[in-house]
């Protein structure tokens, strides 16, 4: 038991630490950010991966100063065959918990982590627990997506002092290395 608190403790610590490494976020990471968007799914007889043709899909991420102290645009775009899906978001920084909060302008606010450089925010849907990463470097932006469902599949332990653990189904996963095209 000590030992579950020890680690705990040193996770809390090293949140913390890791938080006061970026205290200028997210400006020295404004501007245009462009790359290839790969997809995947887990592989099953009826849709083997050799078979799949997926379309070629351009992603950008525009993060861009607001009027508003704190507060950015963050726009990510979808450009594939010709169409473009553009998704206008607010970066906010929470100035009581030093989070960040991704505003969908709908009303719908997710909050988001700052982990060194890297932002991470995890939400629900009323089937779909979803994880989306943006891991921040000076030349890159890369970009993770992970989709799960939200009941478990199954689980073990539950006996002998062994906590349960579950198990859930992920079923898609994006990732995007981004390169910075404009300041």
């Amino acid at each position: 038991m000590l030992k579950y608190i020890y680690i705990t403790i040193s996770f809390i610590f090293l949140s913390h630490l890791a938080l006061a490494q970026s205290p200028l976020f997210p400006n020295p990471y404004e501007g245009l950010w462009e790359g290839e968007l790969k997809m995947y799914r887990p592989i099953n007889i009826k849709e083997p991966e050799r078979d799949i043709v997926r379309p070629k899909v351009t992603t950008q991420l525009e993060i861009t100063k607001n009027d508003s102290a704190h507060c950015w645009n963050f726009t990510i775009r979808y450009i594939s065959q010709g169409n473009k899906e553009e998704r206008k978001y607010l970066l906010k920084k929470d100035s009581l918990s030093g989070s960040y909060i991704i505003e969908e302008i709908n009303g719908v606010k997710l909050y988001s982590y700052l982990l060194g450089t890297t932002l991470i925010e995890r939400f629900s849907l009323p089937e779909k627990d979803i994880v989306s990463i943006y891991k921040f470097s000076a030349d890159t932006v890369f970009t993770q997506i992970i989709s799960s469902e939200v009941a478990p599949i199954t689980w073990t332990g539950g006996s002998k002092g062994v906590p349960k653990i579950f198990s859930y189904f992920v079923d898609g996963y994006q990732d995007a290395f981004l390169i910075r095209k404009k300041r």
